[in-house]
Order: structure tokens, then sequence, then C-alpha cells
């Protein structure tokens, strides 16, 4: 159906507040032009970006840049309205027949009729529909007066949701007779109700151009889903001592890469090449460009390019070549002493031992011990702070608090973290045991 219509939609995060949910993606240490706007951090809410570009067929991008339609391939469960699961409430469903409708044969019933009444298909739990999320579709026969406004009802594993369908829409050249309805979560037992039903009219979505027209009630069925995940990744490593992978030792101030499709261990960083021999790396970060940020659990001296660093500092080494990490020169990234993380007045130990980056590409950090400074902040070693460049007195602020999860034992401080800016996860290992 080609008629011009098309989606605006906003997102709100607590407090009403309009939020961006395309995410800011940007160098360190950069602000989220959407936090300049609003005060407001964006999030990236979207498992694959959609196109901004029209197509006959968005679900909701284009070509292979959105979310592609689940297949109807592997049916589990399919309920025709001529099976004994089909039932309808009222006078106003007639059957028809016609080859584009499943098995010749659909139901249908004009919309906003003098009464109330609906169709219905009941999902009943059988040996080859196990409980889980299941893919739902609608098939919609061809009807060039079939309604341009259709409310599903969909119960579910306790819950109710609502699809709506622009049944005139199907079938299309670019699409099926098949209409998806969504995920959803199926119980698939005795004692809970499961069913799809169909209104003839949908009180409060009243559209005069829907009036005269017929809803049409065919077949429904069940796909069981497969669950959308991230292309397998490399995993990042570095102990505190030193392992035994596959034969091979590795050090503690090495970085290891873990090849999860291929089940391989290699070495990524050797810091025994580039001046860090007998120091534990105790916290990193891999940058896009190929450059790593690292902090040490002890004062080192005479790298390549940095006369001295402190274990509460953030020092940043660059590779010769992309890629070889055996040689390259170092910086210092983040003074401890600027960021008020040494104190060595009163003799405090804040040595950094959890590097990342949130969203909005400010510097995310983790402490070997608690910190309680007035002109620093509050923040407990099972803490993830970030500094925050745009307060007016510029300072570290709470990003994940562990103690509001249950991480307050001495065991629990966290010692390594990693943030998935794609789909907003927090990636955390503790110093011992934990229990949350």
């Amino acid at each position: 159906l080609t008629c011009g219509q098309h989606l605006h939609f906003e997102v709100r995060a607590v407090g009403d507040v309009v939020v961006n949910p395309y995410g800011w993606i940007a160098p360190t240490m950069t602000v989220d032009p959407w936090y300049l706007e609003s005060n407001e951090q964006s999030y990236n809410l979207w498992a694959t970006r959609p196109a901004l570009i029209s197509t006959a067929d968005q679900y909701p991008g284009a070509g292979d840049t959105g979310l592609p339609e689940p297949v109807v391939d592997q049916i589990s469960l399919l309920i025709d309205d001529g099976s004994p699961d089909f039932s309808s409430e009222g006078d106003c469903f007639t059957d028809g027949t016609g080859s584009q409708s499943y098995n010749n044969q659909y139901h249908y019933a004009p919309v906003d009729g003098e009464e109330s009444c609906w169709a219905q298909w009941l999902i009943e739990p059988d040996a080859f529909s196990p409980p889980g999320y299941y893919d739902l579709y609608a098939h919609i026969p061809d009807h060039n007066n079939a309604s341009l406004h259709s409310l599903y009802t969909i119960a579910h594993h306790g819950q109710t949701s609502q699809a709506h369908v622009v049944q005139l829409a199907y079938p299309n050249p670019e699409h099926s007779a098949w209409a998806y309805l969504g995920r959803y979560q199926f119980a698939m037992n005795s004692t809970t109700t499961e069913y799809v039903r169909l209104d003839d009219d949908m009180p409060g979505f009243e559209d005069p151009a829907n009036a005269n027209r017929i809803v049409l009630a065919d077949a429904i069925c069940l796909v069981p889903a497969q669950t959308w995940q991230l292309p397998a990744q490399t995993l990042y490593f570095s102990w505190a001592e030193a392992v035994i992978m596959a034969g091979v030792t590795y050090n503690n101030e090495d970085i290891v890469a873990y090849d999860p499709a291929a089940g391989t261990w290699s070495l990524y960083f050797d810091g025994s090449d580039v001046g860090l021999a007998d120091v534990n790396v105790d916290a990193f970060a891999l940058l896009a460009n190929g450059d790593i940020l690292l902090s040490v659990d002890e004062p080192v001296e005479d790298l390549n390019g940095l006369d001295k660093a402190d274990d509460a500092d953030v020092i940043r080494f660059i590779p010769t070549s992309l890629g070889q990490n055996t040689a390259g020169s170092f910086t210092l990234y983040l003074s401890a002493a600027t960021f008020g993380l040494e104190d060595p007045i009163n003799g405090l130990d804040r040595d950094i031992d959890a590097i990342s980056f949130i969203p909005g590409g400010e510097l995310l950090i983790s402490t070997t011990n608690d910190v309680a400074d007035l002109f620093v902040g509050y923040f407990a070693d099972e803490d993830l702070v970030y500094w925050d460049p745009w307060l007016f007195i510029p300072n570290w602020m709470p990003y994940f608090d562990g103690s509001d999860v249950g991480l307050s034992d001495n065991s629990e401080d966290v010692n390594g973290a990693w943030i998935d800016l794609d789909m907003g996860g927090i990636y955390l290992t503790t110093t011992g045991n934990f229990a949350v």
C-alpha cells in the first residue's frame, strides 16, 4: 500500500525527557551534542541501525542495513480458521473462499459492525512447541476491500500485547501474505490461557477511511525465534599472574586474545617487549585506531616516549604499525594528579584497575580502594565512575553503583570492566568470588 504515510516516534527517559535513540560515538573526552541540547545522554537502542531511506519493504530498514523480518521457514504451530482451535464470537464473521487464502478458506466481518465480535485462535501446547519465544504471523488473504487498520490482541505468558496491521497491504510485490505480528514469549502449558484474537472494530482508533471495509481472519503460525546475537567477537584478557593457556605461558604484563569461533589463544600485546616486564597490567582498553590504554599496578619509568607513570595514571601505547604490538611508544593519557587520583599527602592508594568508555565517549574507571574526597568525589572499589568535564566543577560522576546490586564484600571489588556501546551491557570481573 503506497499512500504517503510514515511513522515518527521518540524515546523518553525517566522524568519524561526525550533521548536520542541513535546514540553518540565520538573521540575520547568529547561530549554528546544531545547532552548539550537536553542535558541528557544519548543511548543507542538499535540492535542494527535502520536505513534512513524509503523503500517498499521496510522492517524497519532497507536492504541489509536494517533488521530483516524473520522468515516463515520453520513453522512449529499453525492454526487455520478451519481448525478446532479457531472460533468466533458473535454473528458478524462469515465464511469466505478464495485461492489467496490459506487452504482456500477464510472468515471476514465488517469493520465497526453493529455487534462487537472477534475471531480467536487458541494456542494449545503440543509436543512440537516447547515454552519459549516465537515469531508470530497472520495470513492475510488478497482482498480489495480489506481493512486499513486491524487490531490483533496476543495473550502470551500471562501478558497481553497488541499488533496493528494494514490488511489491505497484503500481499504485495515485495511481501508474502504472512504479516509479521512480532516476537512473544509463550508459556505453552495447560494452566496459562494463550491466544491470538482479531476484533471487528478498534475502539479509540476509528478511521473514516476504514468504514465499509472488512477484517480478514485466516491462519496464524508460530515460528521458534532465533535469538538475536552479536557476531562472535574476539575477547581480550590480562591476568594478575602468569597463566598457561593451550600450553603457552602468558605473563601479567601481556594482553591475550581469544577467538571464540576457532577456540584459539594468541598474544596480542607483549608488555616485556615495550618496557613493562614484571609489571602487572591491571587495566586496559583497546581503541578503534589500534592504540591501547593501560594502567599498571606500580609506578614505571623510562618507557619509550614517557619518563615515568604512576599506578593511578592511564598511559597510551601507540604501536609502530597497526596490529604489531611488540614495538611502539607511550604517552600520558590521564594524569592521576590532574584528575584527583593522586594523594601523596594522605598516602591513599587510588590505583586504577578497570578502564572503559561510556556511550558519550567519557573515560570510565574503577579503583582498587574507596575514594571519599570533596574535590574528587565519593565512590567505592566496586563502582564505575566517569569524568564529566561539563560540570561547573569537573569531577568524577557515578555510572554503576556496585553496592546497589549486591557487590559489597571485600572480594567483590570490580577489577575489570567493558561497556558494550551498541547494546548497553556492562561486563565486569571482580577480585574474588561474588554473589549478586
